[in-house]
């Protein structure tokens, strides 16, 4: 008897450290997906799917196991939220550590038309997601941060609702600065030709030229006005994508983001603001430290893509031993620990 209590006591500890691993990410940037194929994705279209693709909409990963019975149940009703929200927002993502043809023969039986991908040795659901127990849900919200942990199965009505709470956060982000067809014609070819174009200097110049020229008609200084506030909206998208990069650790592309958007919106009273950010990366210190780690370890996922491994992982020894209080140098460790885990044997 005291031993089978004993190990009851052990048993409780130990699925509490593992619900608590899966819900430590909570708060936190949602780790990239690391797997190994896709099905309901077109080929072309694989890259769409990563995580860092995806900012600025909700994403919902389920992780799952065929013949897991409550896996399977679960997913006519993930199937359910995906017709019903992606047309405002929702990407949702299965993902399994099954054999793809298992897997296939799974989705085609249960009809389920979302993406699902094939975890790459359990790298996404093991070592990222610390997935225990399946059907595991993750929510990640329109700024890449996990939003909600839980199952998949039992708290259906749960997953519903913070689906439809994320989604009234979701933006157009970008990464770069575009140019856009104005929501409606207006009489300014110039400015529009120029909004089209992404030259929104330009457009902002012409724009208030127009509201002082005394001569200019009514309908002229209307369209003017409209045409502004079109490109204000842009600058706040702009803006708000900028932070984003920021919080999930992507200094390199806010920064870049930020520079161009303070010389295209610096005559609007948003880009005063765009300008302060901007301006930080030259005075504060911690925030520059961000950035050159965060260049470096862009140096290493071009390396890793170009299968110059031992100069790759020179890249992530680099950002550990010099910078590891920043983003990246947290991520390089986190991937170096993950390798070294993957050469154990398995238990």
């Amino acid at each position: 008897m005291g031993i089978l209590r004993l190990w009851l006591g052990i048993s409780v500890v130990c699925v509490a450290v593992l619900v608590f691993a899966a819900e430590d990410l909570l708060d936190k940037v949602a780790p990239e997906l690391q797997v190994a194929e896709w099905f309901n994705v077109p080929k072309h279209r694989v890259q769409e799917y990563s995580l860092s693709a995806l900012r600025g909409k909700v994403v919902l990963l389920v992780f799952w196991r065929v013949g897991s019975e409550v896996s399977e149940e679960a997913l006519p009703k993930i199937e359910e939220f995906h017709q019903q929200y992606k047309e405002k927002g929702l990407v949702v993502i299965g993902i399994s550590r099954d054999r793809p043809t298992e897997i296939s023969e799974t989705i085609r039986k249960r009809q389920v038309t979302f993406a699902v991908a094939v975890d790459d040795e359990s790298k996404t659901s093991r070592r990222l997601y610390k997935v225990d127990k399946v059907p595991t849900a993750f929510i990640v919200n329109a700024e890449g941060i996990v939003s909600w942990v839980g199952s998949a199965q039992k708290n259906v009505e749960a997953v519903k609702q913070e689906i439809e709470k994320a989604l009234e956060g979701v933006f157009p982000f970008t990464r770069e600065i575009k140019g856009f067809r104005p929501k409606k014609d207006v009489s300014l070819k110039n400015e529009v030709d120029a909004v089209i174009e992404g030259d929104f200097r330009k457009a902002i110049q012409g724009c208030e030229v127009i509201l002082k020229k005394p001569s200019a008609t009514e309908e002229q200084k209307k369209d003017a006005s409209y045409l502004l506030e079109e490109i204000r909206a842009y600058a706040r998208v702009v803006l708000r994508s900028a932070k984003t990069l920021e919080k999930t650790g992507e200094f390199v592309a806010a920064e870049r983001l930020l520079k161009t958007a303070s010389y295209q919106f610096s005559a609007l009273e948003e880009g005063k603001e765009i300008k302060e950010l901007h301006s930080r990366y030259s005075k504060d210190k911690t925030l520059r430290r961000q950035l050159e780690a965060d260049e470096v370890y862009q140096e290493y996922l071009t390396l890793k893509q170009e299968k110059k491994i031992e100069a790759a992982k020179a890249r992530l020894q680099l950002l550990i031993a010099k910078y590891p209080e920043t983003e990246a140098g947290k991520k390089a460790a986190e991937i170096i620990a993950a390798e070294e885990e993957s050469k154990q044997p398995q238990k």
